[in-house]
This record gives structure tokens, C-alpha cells and sequence, in this order.
């Protein structure tokens, strides 16, 4: 996350965001401040590329991290 981060100027949060937004999952981030805004309009106007998404995903399940939303499914599909 970091490295992708790094690359396009985001935090590792906004990365998150981005991944999110990327899977087609609008995340619903609370904002107080008005650089929380800004990170987020960051992070959601950020587009990762097919690799960058098959990164964090090959991590993910590296780690055992459960990713639910529109990829939930991700588990039960068969790997090619």
C-alpha cells in the first residue's frame, strides 16, 4: 500500500479508498476536517491500475485479510 501510495501521491488510508472505489465500493468515510475532504476527493478520483487492484489483492490473501463489499464472493472463485 505503501508503494502505490507513494506513486500516486496518497496516504495509505486514501489507498484504501482507492481500492474501494476500484472494486466499485463507494466507502462511506466520516470528514470533520476540511483536509479529511480533501483526502478523500484524493483518494476517490485516484484510478489504480489492473495491476496496482491485483497487488493489493494477491497481499490480501497473503495476509489472510477478508475483503468484503462487491468482491466477497473473491474467496469461492476459482483461481486461474
Amino acid at each position: 500500500m505503501n508503494k502505490i501510495g507513494k506513486k500516486h501521491g496518497l496516504k495509505i488510508p486514501q489507498v484504501a479508498v482507492a481500492f474501494c472505489m476500484a472494486k466499485g465500493i463507494v466507502p462511506i468515510c466520516g470528514c470533520r476536517k476540511p483536509y479529511q475532504v480533501d483526502d478523500l476527493f484524493a483518494a476517490a478520483n485516484t484510478k489504480l491500475t489492473d495491476e496496482e487492484v491485483k497487488l493489493l489483492e494477491n497481499e490480501a490473501d497473503k495476509l489472510n485479510v477478508k475483503i468484503l463489499g462487491a468482491d466477497m464472493f473473491r474467496f469461492a472463485v476459482k483461481k486461474s
